[in-house]
């Protein structure tokens, strides 16, 4: 800003127009810097980035369903849920020996779904009425893959009739 005096630029005028400019640039200089240590370097505002959900495929609950049934249920996609039992011709069941809860429960929430887990002295598994169901169980090292037929039952313990550990169950 320069003032005049009937065309004249004054003194006063020129010093405030320099002052001013010399306040701008020394604003200017102590935003571009992060101290009184730091000589030149430009100020580093902290970085925010928005939170964006994580998918870590484990079963929501994993934890208290281990500690309650025995069952550990390790990764899926979702879709294949651990659930209460009920009448529920849709339900995956899987039927295990020795332990207070024999069946335990699964619900499909989606077209597909798969679901890891370890369930000791598993013998049978029914597959939902909709859906035929992929099945993978493993004895002392050896591991076997069978397909369940929409709404039936099958025995899925070992040539010799002794129970397995459940792995998998996947529905396509």
């Amino acid at each position: 800003m320069v003032l005049t005096t009937r065309g004249a630029i004054t003194t006063a005028a020129v010093t405030a127009g320099i002052s001013a400019c010399l306040l701008i640039v020394s604003v200017a200089h102590a935003a571009t810097t992060t101290g009184p240590n730091t000589a030149n370097e430009p100020a580093t505002a902290p970085v925010v980035e928005a939170g964006y959900p994580i998918e870590n495929y484990l079963h929501p609950n994993a934890d208290e369903i281990a500690a309650t049934t025995g069952v550990v249920l390790k990764e899926g996609d979702g879709y294949l849920m651990f659930a209460d039992c009920t009448n529920n011709r849709e339900q995956i069941q899987v039927v295990r020996s020795g332990t207070a809860r024999r069946t335990l429960c699964f619900n499909l929430t989606g077209p597909t779904g798969w679901l890891t887990m370890e369930i000791p002295a598993s013998y049978g598994v029914r597959a939902g009425k909709n859906h035929d169901l992929t099945v993978t169980t493993t004895d002392n090292g050896h591991t076997e893959t069978r397909t369940v037929t929409k709404g039936a039952r099958q025995d899925v313990s070992n040539a010799i009739g002794e129970d397995v550990v459940l792995v998998e169950l996947r529905i396509k």
